[in-house]
């Protein structure tokens, strides 16, 4: 073979690597994205639940001074929609 017939290929193959790198460096990128991402999501739901278990245990032991009970009426994935009385209702977020 000649000699730029073989620079070429050698031309080709380090591109070829360079690509491949590239893809590998992505993928751990979105690898480690999509972990984080997790992990902030099961944080937020160990949160909504610590706060909704926080109001029931509120309800119980405050019952005897509110005369309507305190209910969760809704909740979403960041917030969580209390109704304090028959009028009003208050949105924590």
């Amino acid at each position: 073979m000649s000699e730029s017939v073989l620079r070429n290929e050698s031309i080709i193959q380090q591109q070829e690597i360079r690509k491949a790198e590239k893809i590998n460096h992505f993928r751990e990128i979105r690898e480690l994205a999509l972990k984080q991402r997790e992990k902030e999501q099961n944080a937020r739901a160990l949160l909504k639940q610590n706060i909704l278990e926080m109001y029931e245990n509120l309800q119980v032991s405050f019952q005897d001074y509110f005369p309507v009970p305190i209910t969760v009426i809704s909740t979403t994935s960041t917030n969580i929609f209390i109704n304090h009385s028959q009028d009003f209702c208050v949105q924590y977020q």
